[in-house]
């Protein structure tokens, strides 16, 4: 399990060192262990980083250290990094978001998806279909999206999907 690294989006980088340090945790069998052991592996494996970051954190001033919870320890780091959620550089880096040469459209959707999430936008489904039309390679596509009258990005992954299915036909007839 490697230490965590706050990197220049610390929010983010929390975010998936929590997800992988609760599978790190499950996996290994440690999930059952005592609240005291959970904690103890926690600040063993966390780094340095957060190992300053937790000795300056009170979370439950009246029980001692030992009846603090793994999960009191997460959730006060849930705290620290959400206050360092930077929501006009998500909000940037979701909206200079583009296809990318080759790659295919669920690749790009999921990379669309895990980007708005820290945008904070009041509706997200309406921003994920908007840059799902904006950021397409294909023109043609592009083109028939735009005429599209849907409401919602789902309905979008559909007509795309079954164009990218449609591609991947055609090209492999052409390559025999």
């Amino acid at each position: 399990m490697p230490s965590f690294v706050a990197g220049s989006n610390p929010a983010e980088s929390w975010r998936f060192w929590k997800q992988d340090f609760q599978n790190f945790m499950e996996a290994s069998g440690n999930a059952e262990l005592s609240e005291a052991k959970k904690c103890a592996i926690f600040r063993h494996v966390c780094g340095p980083e957060l190992k300053s970051i937790y000795g300056t954190m009170t979370m439950n001033p009246i029980a001692p250290a030992t009846e603090i919870t793994l999960e009191q320890i997460l959730k006060a780091l849930d705290d620290q990094y959400s206050e360092l959620q930077h929501e006009i550089f998500a909000s940037f880096v979701f909206l200079e978001i583009k296809q990318k040469p080759n790659e295919k459209f669920q690749e790009f959707l999921a990379r669309l998806k895990l980007a708005v999430t820290d945008c904070k936008y009041a509706d997200p489904d309406r921003m994920l279909r908007d840059k799902i039309v904006q950021g397409l390679n294909d023109k043609p596509l592009q083109e028939r999206l735009l005429r599209e009258t849907s409401k919602n990005s789902k309905s979008l992954d559909d007509v795309i999907s079954v164009s990218d299915s449609g591609a991947v036909k055609i090209t492999s007839c052409r390559d025999e």
